[in-house]
């Protein structure tokens, strides 16, 4: 009986050590997995647009958005709207800006939606509407006191703000009735500290609306009510490594930015797009990229990676069809990119 006994404690060691050893095998290899490198996919500039040989002044774009094979932006130091076509010709300036309640005195960042394109306007605390196609003023929606507003979209008849000194960094806001409603993950914010949550609203389709910390690579996906479906943390990815290393390194004492490692974030149909810059405080660029993901049932999946200009600075792009709009900062120019995959 003792042998038996001895055989049977013997069996079951042996079977618990292989399934140690096979569990470790699974955790390993999940972590390659999780640790693998995305595909990369260096893009080639087709085209651009230069601000002074083009004769076309603009100094800072700080959105770019398609719509209806056009891609609009924004001058951040004029506050003008200019539009390009889809071959990256100048067609003309939106007249919107003007001291007038009509008009827009500081424009903060916009956003089209329905033949419309919504204005933020930080000099009056609104958002003001205009068509498109004429310039013509629709209406302006005065909107409570936030604290720092950087980005915004519209769906139906609601606005979808963005607020980062807030504790619920994200609000909606109805254009009907007035009626407001916060929500989202963060902080409190404060200008002592920069390791903290900079929720940006970034973009919104038909169920989701994405947010994103400009100071860490994590990116979240809300429902329209402001439930949180996903946050993904994407510091486990080789492009993020070295500078997130880098950034928990650097003491900024005197400046009032951090290192930006996500400056902006589209969704284009299924696919989510975000641009990716890394530099340091001398303002020296380590790389421009544009990280891919496809989003299927609420979850957020990276697939590729584009590579784009070593040398350049990106501050904003914009996604539309087969084709990549990114404003280079270094050069003051909008250059385009054929995206093939």
């Amino acid at each position: 009986i003792l042998r038996r006994s001895n055989r049977a404690a013997m069996s079951l060691m042996l079977k618990l050590r292989l399934l140690s050893a096979c569990s470790l095998i699974v955790f390993i290899s999940s972590c390659a997995r999780r640790n693998e490198d995305l595909k990369m996919i260096e893009l080639t500039m087709n085209s651009s647009v230069d601000s002074f040989q083009d004769s076309i002044f603009f100094s800072r774009i700080e959105d770019i958005e398609f719509s209806d094979d056009e891609f609009y932006y924004l001058d951040g130091k004029t506050g003008l709207i200019g539009i390009f076509s889809y071959d990256l010709i100048f067609k003309r300036l939106m007249q919107t800006v003007g001291p007038g309640p009509e008009e827009v005195n500081a424009a903060g960042n916009f956003t089209l939606s329905n033949g419309s394109i919504y204005i933020f306007d930080n000099g009056s605390g609104s958002v003001k509407e205009y068509t498109t196609q004429d310039s013509r003023f629709n209406q302006a929606y005065k909107l409570p006191a936030i604290g720092i507003s950087t980005d915004f979209s519209v769906f139906g008849n609601s606005l979808y703000i963005s607020d980062f000194r807030s504790e619920k960094p994200l609000l909606s806001y109805s254009m009907d009735n007035g009626e407001l409603k916060r929500f989202g993950l963060g902080r409190k914010w404060s200008n002592k500290s920069f390791d903290v949550e900079r929720h940006i609203l970034s973009d919104i389709n038909d169920n989701l609306i994405v947010a994103y910390q400009s100071d860490s690579p994590t990116i979240e996906l809300y429902s329209k009510t402001g439930q949180l479906m996903q946050s993904l943390d994407l510091s486990y990815l080789e492009i993020f490594k070295n500078s997130l290393v880098k950034y928990k390194e650097q003491v900024l004492p005197q400046r009032n930015t951090s290192m930006i490692i996500i400056r902006d974030v589209q969704l284009v149909g299924d696919n989510l797009y975000a641009l990716i810059t890394s530099h340091n405080v001398e303002g020296n660029v380590s790389f421009n990229k544009i990280l891919k993901c496809s989003i299927s049932d609420s979850e957020i999946k990276p697939i590729l990676i584009y590579q784009l200009n070593l040398t350049g600075y990106y501050l904003s792009f914009s996604v539309g069809k087969n084709k990549l709009v990114a404003f280079n900062y270094s050069t003051q120019s909008i250059e385009q990119f054929s995206l093939n995959n």
